[in-house]
């Protein structure tokens, strides 16, 4: 790729500056036969709203007339700082639920805050931008419209305006009760996938055809269909209108919000049903129709290019919604680094080959496939590029398991030793739990050619006291104690130790703390005997795999 790609996607925090959606917009415009009739003679059933031309322009007007009401009693203006705390007050508001629909299924609040008027008039903005590209212009552009088609799906879950306007932006004249509020969703709902399912069709512009669908269009498709939303991906067609928030007093936070509400309610199947194999199916036509025409599509490249290419890349490894190509997904993976950098790609390439490093027949296929000498050498430089903290604790596994299997062709012992330790304590320095608990587990047991230390085993345990395995391993230490050093078993102390381990985040997934409660419960280490509590934990780590609790609840059995 060239490097013009590659510096946009690194500014990809910066969410890709106004000027290039710009040209983007400029660039993809839909022909008339594509979403439009006639300019003169629309008919309502070939445009994805419910509105005909004479409509629209009521509607419009009516709008008008009652923002210019609103605006004359309680200007509201425009919006300049960057804190939410800033936001400017508007007068009272109107009044959320009806006297009789105060128990409605879709309420949880009262009245509408300032931060709602906002939303009414960022929702406002989006139509008059969409009817402009609708009514005016030669050709439909594809990106202003996937942005409407994605406000119609923010906005179709949000109560306050469900509950206060219709889909033409037109504020109804008292508040729906339960029935009117699911019915107007729905109509929200139909027209967002009809403005969506056009974009994903046949669809030309002033510049291209797009003969399988128009990009994103595809991706936002595929994520409806998996129920997991790229919010980063969304989120851009906000930032990219920095002008329509900040004059209606909207912030990323703000939109954020919508964008959970959004996922929740995809997640309980309230847009489509969740179906691997048709997600698979649009992330596989939006990554065809990128490379189609890459030379006038970088722009939807930095959008999103490579975060399709990721989920492409994770369906084929683990065959979601279709067969599992290794090979394929490897190949995506390395594509993916390679062109455009990115970090997950690459580590995902890096440890699934470095898991292969005996399969000689797999790393020459590699080899072939992506062109290389030595795909494991790559690798290997791509987890030092990275520098991350899980990057570097996969280089200690492997340097690690060099040395376990004195494997010192390519290093001689004392530098695999070296090696090994650096990036561990790298990837500690990083603030990775495992590499403390790993480091601890060093010089607990005297790894890697290591004496057994106590004290900097359990300085590195102590270092990360919030992480389950390491109070494991201090419950450990307390127990057996170390009379060399003076220091003293304690049961109570290890117990406790133990306790907490278990109440540590996902403690309760490691069974090797449930077998040992079930333990102390047995024989009474550091409290009294207490057989029914044995059995529990004991049953608990059989149930996570524990092979020495599973032989003794069915010895108990018999």
């Amino acid at each position: 790729m060239s490097q013009y790609h590659q510096e946009q996607y690194y500014n990809k925090t910066n969410r890709y500056n106004n000027q290039i959606y710009q040209n983007q917009i400029s660039q993809h415009n839909l022909s008339q036969n594509s979403l439009q009739s006639s300019s003169d003679h629309r008919k309502s059933s070939e445009l994805p709203y419910p509105l005909n031309e004479d409509e629209y322009e009521a509607a419009e007007h009516q709008r008008r007339e009652r923002q210019e009401l609103k605006t004359f009693e309680s200007p509201i203006k425009p919006v300049n700082s960057s804190s939410p705390s800033q936001r400017k007050n508007v007068t009272s508001p109107p009044q959320l639920v009806s006297k009789h629909s105060q128990n409605s299924v879709f309420s949880n609040t009262s009245t509408i805050y300032s931060k709602e008027q906002a939303y009414f008039q960022y929702f406002g903005h989006n139509y008059n931008e969409v009817i402009k590209d609708t009514t005016k212009n030669a050709y439909f552009t594809p990106y202003i419209q996937l942005k409407w088609s994605i406000t119609l799906f923010v906005f179709s879950f949000h109560l306050p305006f469900i509950q206060h306007y219709n889909i033409n932006c037109v504020e109804l004249h008292r508040p729906l009760n339960d029935k009117e509020l699911l019915h107007n969703s729905r109509i929200i709902l139909e027209h967002a996938m009809k403005v969506l399912s056009r974009l994903c069709s046949s669809i030309k512009t002033n510049k291209r055809e797009f003969d399988i669908g128009y990009p994103m269009a595809l991706y936002f498709m595929g994520q409806l269909y998996s129920q997991k939303l790229d919010f980063d991906f969304l989120l851009s067609f906000f930032e990219n209108d920095p002008i329509g928030a900040q004059q209606c007093g909207i912030y990323k936070v703000d939109y954020n919000e919508l964008l959970k509400n959004l996922q929740s309610n995809l997640s309980k199947n309230k847009i489509l049903p969740l179906n691997d194999f048709n997600a698979f199916k649009y992330y596989e036509k939006c990554y065809k129709a990128l490379y189609s025409g890459e030379d006038d599509s970088s722009s939807d490249w930095i959008l999103c290019g490579v975060s399709n290419l990721f989920r492409l890349s994770v369906c084929l490894e683990y065959g979601k919604g279709c067969d599992v190509n290794t090979y394929r997904s490897l190949q995506l993976f390395y594509e993916g680094w390679k062109d455009w950098k990115d970090p997950v790609s690459g580590y995902k390439l890096a440890c699934a080959i470095i898991r292969e490093d005996e399969n000689y027949e797999f790393l020459d296929e590699m080899n072939i496939l992506l062109n290389q000498n030595s795909i494991l050498n790559v690798c290997l430089k791509i987890l030092k590029e990275l520098n991350s903290p899980q990057s570097n604790f996969e280089l200690g596994k492997y340097y690690e398991k060099l040395y376990n299997e004195e494997r010192f062709n390519q290093y001689d012992r004392s530098t695999v030793i070296a090696l090994t330790l650096k990036s561990y304590v790298r990837s500690f320095d990083l603030n990775y739990n495992l590499a403390s608990w790993k480091l601890g587990q060093i010089y607990e047991f005297g790894l890697c050619g290591q004496p057994v230390d106590m004290i900097k085993s359990l300085n590195f345990y102590y270092k990360d006291t919030t992480f389950p395995l390491n109070c494991l391993c201090i419950a450990g230490w307390l127990l057996t104690g170390n009379k060399e050093i003076g220091f003293m078993p304690d049961d109570k102390e290890s117990l406790k130790w133990l306790t907490q381990a278990l109440n540590c985040n996902n403690g309760e997934k490691y069974n090797k703390i449930y077998y040992g409660l079930g333990i102390y419960y047995q024989f009474g280490i550091g409290c009294q005997i207490d057989l029914l509590k044995s059995k529990e934990y004991m049953q608990k780590a059989a149930q996570l795999g524990h092979s020495k609790a599973q032989i003794l609840i069915n010895q108990s059995k018999k």
